[in-house]
């Protein structure tokens, strides 16, 4: 089951409509009449719009995504690092899902500040991720080293 019939399946079990659900989550009604009508790609961002207004984490509703199949190997989940987005997000980059269901295939892309994109694999973002995380300690690890000498130095 794909991710957008899992939400028309959740909005059918809860008598809620597509406009409902648009109203409710901020996502424009024409963003998710397009995602639904012509099996387009929602934002990270959108989905955790569509989570939130019903209720449910982003796992809670992608849990089904969580066992696809993507460039030859198991994903565990498309949408694995919502601090990965939220940190490109801070220097004017996204981070997107397309889904081809007539291949059963996702693609993964960023989007440069300028609107070009760049497909990413799973593992080149889960690379990116433990990047960013390991210089981000270093760099903590830094600041700590230099107030331990600063304290040294005032004793």
């Amino acid at each position: 089951m794909d991710l957008l019939n899992r939400i028309d399946g959740i909005l059918k079990s809860r008598n809620m409509s597509r406009r409902r659900l648009a109203a409710l989550s901020g996502v424009s009604p024409s963003t998710l009449q397009t995602a639904f009508t012509r099996n387009g790609d929602l934002s990270v961002d959108n989905i955790k719009k569509i989570a939130k207004a019903l209720n449910m984490s982003v796992d809670e509703l992608i849990k089904t995504e969580m066992e696809i199949n993507v460039f030859g190997e198991s994903m565990v989940n498309p949408f694995w690092s919502v601090n990965l987005e939220n940190i490109l997000k801070t220097i004017g980059y996204g981070l997107h899902l397309h889904e081809d269901k007539i291949h059963a295939e996702y693609y993964l892309w960023i989007t440069k500040p300028n609107g070009k994109e760049v497909e990413v694999s799973d593992e080149q973002l889960k690379n990116l991720y433990n990047d960013v995380h390991q210089f981000l300690l270093f760099k903590l690890s830094q600041i700590e080293n230099a107030q331990g000498a600063k304290h040294a130095h005032k004793k």
